[in-house]
């Protein structure tokens, strides 16, 4: 098996498939060189917008394609090799570069110009569509997708009320004194983001040693886990294993310890992890709810009913957990104390699981709140998880992979249903498209159901509990 080090290669002329992308000093340049590539593109969207005329909607959509594409051509790679770079040189400016075009990234999607372009294109398809307009995708077969004069055609259409959606999200239409306002906020949660993503992964304090168990308490353990311990002797001339201070090492210990004592002191070590960055925790909460108050975001409503009697697997109670846990702890205007916390996780159990938490367990669960990092990158949206599961459920099982996953009809259909028209067709049609054109495929109804409820006017926890429902009838009739 090849090594990590041997997939990254230190010089290269092209690294994750960016061409000039091969030692750390090309990161900086190939940034520059994007940012001022989308200072560009901006600048010929916002003068088609003022020139207007039949062609001004087509060059703006197009213009505003091109400007996405080209940031996400280099951002994408530059969070893989930031992320996942095993030389520390490459990792560093990889990861300064990336903040630069983040900021660029930024400034561009809270530009007023480039909303007021996007929302004029929207509004021309929107008009068309009503007088008869092109309906169909682009592509060879689509007429209107020809002339830069021609009606925009459904994609673009799609994808111009798309850009208007992304720029309102980030204030883009307010007023200056509001934008000026939520950029220094955006600012202030993006740093706070990475101080807790940071306090969060950071090793224990000098002198934390680890956690020294007798090595039978691990004797059903994996030898994956055994294997990286520490072996020494008590004093009694017993066998011990250490665990490290990490998070990862500490939680797969206590999965596998079967000695009550050990399973107390590898709690209270992975609750002590967790403690230390909670203060970083709740800065980065309050700063997204001042951000969410500032671009006139309203909290959203609590789930209706309790889900535990629905849910019989324990890794499905777990997700449903963790994804309401993100959803309250975003929603709430002040961040939790300690002992908040330990009260809404044992809340949250007590509706969606079958068990309810010890209240010894609460406690370690609201110290490691601080431990859990998807609260930095995915805040808000942790239940997108659960989402994709129940969609690629039903992909599995009702578009043919289940019945013959290595065939290349499933594949193929996948390909040309779903892949083939990449964001320019609503997910949901193209879906139930694959679905329904499935041979092993299920009634149009079951295949709407699939994917229907998800619409814009559902909320998030209504998201996850649909999810959740559809998952866990696919994984019983399984």
């Amino acid at each position: 098996m090849a090594s990590l080090a041997s997939l990254f290669p230190r010089r290269t002329a092209v690294l994750f498939g960016v061409p000039g992308l091969g030692v750390p000093s090309d990161c900086a340049r190939l940034a520059r060189r994007t940012a001022a590539r989308c200072d560009a593109l901006a600048a010929a969207v916002i003068s088609a917008h003022r020139s207007g005329g039949p062609a001004a909607p087509r060059r703006i959509v197009r213009g505003l394609d091109a400007l996405s594409s080209t940031v996400c051509g280099l951002v994408d790679p530059l969070e893989l090799a930031r992320s996942a770079h095993p030389e520390e040189e490459m990792v560093r400016a990889a990861d300064a570069a990336h903040g630069e075009l983040c900021e660029t990234l930024h400034r561009l999607n809270t530009s007023a110009e480039l909303h007021a372009a996007a929302a004029a294109a929207a509004r021309g398809a929107s008009a068309l569509s009503t007088g008869g307009g092109s309906d169909r995708g682009c592509g060879e077969s689509d007429p209107g997708c020809g002339a830069d004069e021609a009606p925009l055609c459904e994609a673009e259409a799609r994808l111009a009320r798309a850009f208007v959606s992304e720029f309102e999200q980030d204030g883009a239409h307010l007023p200056a004194p509001q934008r000026s306002r939520l950029e220094a906020l955006h600012a202030e949660a993006a740093t706070a983001a990475s101080r807790f993503a940071a306090a969060a992964a950071a090793p224990p304090s000098r002198g934390s040693e680890g956690v020294w168990l007798p090595a039978s308490a691990l004797r059903a353990a994996p030898a994956r886990l055994t294997h990286r311990l520490r072996v020494g002797m008590s004093s009694r001339g017993e066998a011990q294993l250490l665990v490290p201070p990490q998070q990862h090492a500490l939680t797969e210990a206590l999965r596998h310890c079967c000695c009550a004592q050990s399973r107390r002191d590898l709690a209270s070590a992975r609750a002590a992890l967790g403690a230390a960055s909670l203060a970083a925790m709740g800065e980065m909460l309050s700063a997204r709810a001042r951000l969410a108050t500032a671009a006139g975001h309203a909290s959203r409503r609590p789930v209706g009913h309790a889900l535990h009697a629905l849910l019989s697997r324990a890794p499905l109670q777990l997700d449903a957990v963790q994804a309401m846990l993100d959803l309250e702890l975003h929603r709430s205007p002040s961040p939790p104390s300690q002992e908040e916390a330990a009260a809404l996780v044992t809340s949250l159990h007590a509706k969606h699981t079958a068990v309810p938490l010890p209240s010894a367990a609460a406690a370690e669960a609201g110290a490691r709140l601080g431990s859990f990092g998807h609260l930095a990158s995915y805040g808000g949206h942790y239940y997108a998880y659960l989402y994709a599961r129940s969609v690629a459920a039903r992909v599995w099982r009702g578009a043919g992979f289940a019945h013959d996953a290595l065939g290349g009809a499933a594949g193929r259909a996948w390909c040309a249903e779903v892949l083939h028209h990449g964001g320019s067709r609503d997910p949901r049609q193209l879906l139930r498209s694959l679905l329904r054109s499935s041979p092993c495929g299920e009634t149009s109804g079951a295949a709407s159901g699939a994917v229907a409820a998800e619409g814009s006017a559902a909320s998030s926890e209504e998201v996850v509990e649909q999810a959740l429902l559809r998952l866990v009838r696919l994984e019983t009739e399984a």
